[in-house]
């Protein structure tokens, strides 16, 4: 299932009443219910799971449209398209993002978000300079970014 399906899927379930969402998710097969329950669990966390959220996830004018507001995404997710894979993977994990993180599922490459992921597994951790020099370098992209429209 795309990375995009899965979000919206954990979204629509984390809003459900949980009698309902324990009987559907008994349906899935287990991998499917593992990969789901997992994204479901961060939705939760988030805040992401209310009603208005479900009802807009499910509506497929407006499927592809992201949570807003504290628990969105953080602005260095716009650098996913500029930057190579293993490039993204440093910046994310500047901010503190760990390759676990939910909000990777947001990438809308889905092999790109597995490299990013993987990258994020391997690297070694940053120094508080290297972090430092690491955010500085994305905020002044994400700053031309902004500024070339």
């Amino acid at each position: 299932m795309e990375p995009s399906a899965i979000r919206r899927a954990a979204i629509v379930l984390a809003a459900m009443q949980p009698p309902v969402r324990v009987r559907l998710l008994a349906t899935l097969d287990p991998a499917m219910r593992a990969e789901l329950g997992s994204a479901m669990q961060e939705a939760m966390q988030r805040g992401w799971n209310t009603r208005s959220l479900a009802l807009r996830m499910l509506d497929p004018t407006q499927a592809e449209a992201e949570p807003q507001g504290d628990q969105g995404l953080p602005a260095v997710f716009a650098l996913a398209d500029h930057l190579e894979p293993a490039a993204f993977a440093r910046v994310l994990q500047a901010t503190g993002m760990r390759s676990d993180d939910f909000r990777l599922s947001m990438i809308d490459d889905a092999g790109a978000a597995a490299r990013v992921r993987e990258e994020m597994m391997d690297a070694p951790a940053m120094s508080a300079r290297l972090r430092e020099a690491t955010l500085a370098a994305a905020n002044s992209m994400l700053d031309d970014l902004r500024s070339a429209g």
